[in-house]
């Protein structure tokens, strides 16, 4: 398959989520005064977790996690009232968290040297996302970028992946979706007609139900990997 648009994910894929996210809720944390010991820490992880799922299954609204996620959560640990304005200094902390995962850098520009076109599709907050692209020096590499919450809809819709389509007048055939996460963007893709690189991060066993073209665990091996299509694609 000859591919020549390359769709990329954000956290987790380029963006060291894990590593920003443990910074920012650190912070939060100390500035409030809370206890974060590594149980506690957990705790929310999966919490939060379990909000972002139930957003890709329509169950709850992005607004209804930003207003509930800390309220609800400190509550159940320290009985403490808050607002929702704790969430908003939460992503503000996380906006500036733009740490690359190793060798991301160096993929995007190996993509641009190889004569990739490259776009973007990420669920998140607008000013999070919008931010760290600005910070982190790679928003240049990218023709468009499209985040969940400017258009109202979360991967794994495929009302998503069809507003980029659209925009950039792209073809399914030719398009190749690089993405971390399964249950909101291989399973997306999928639903979208469109293949996938999973970069499995997390070392996961893939869904029986969904599959891949390609499959990388670091940005050393999708570099081989994106060798390789471009050399097929000569």
């Amino acid at each position: 398959m000859k591919y020549d648009n390359l769709i990329f994910d954000l956290d987790n894929t380029l963006f060291d989520f894990d590593a920003g996210e443990h910074q920012a809720l650190t912070e939060l944390f100390r500035r409030h005064q809370w206890s974060l010991p590594d149980d506690r820490r957990q705790r929310y992880l999966q919490y939060n977790k379990g909000l972002w799922r139930m957003t890709e299954r329509g169950e709850l609204t992005k607004d209804q996690l930003f207003q509930n996620r800390f309220k609800d959560f400190i509550w159940a640990e320290f009985a403490i009232k808050i607002g929702p304005e704790v969430d908003q200094e939460y992503l503000n902390l996380l906006a500036h968290q733009a740490q690359l995962l190793p060798g991301a850098m160096e993929t995007l520009r190996l993509a641009k040297e190889l004569g990739f076109e490259m776009n973007v599709i990420t669920n998140g907050a607008k000013l999070t996302q919008a931010q760290r692209l600005e910070l982190s020096g790679i928003k240049p590499y990218f023709n468009t970028i499209i985040i969940s919450s400017e258009v109202g809809i979360e991967k794994p819709d495929p009302q998503i992946f069809a507003t980029l389509f659209e925009q950039q007048h792209l073809q399914k055939q030719g398009s190749l979706m690089i993405v971390d996460g399964v249950a909101s963007d291989l399973t997306g893709a999928q639903q979208f007609g469109i293949d996938s690189l999973w970069y499995n991060i997390h070392q996961e066993t893939l869904p029986k139900e969904l599959s891949v073209k390609y499959q990388v665990m670091n940005h050393d091996q999708l570099q081989a990997t994106l060798r390789k299509i471009a050399k097929s694609n000569a």
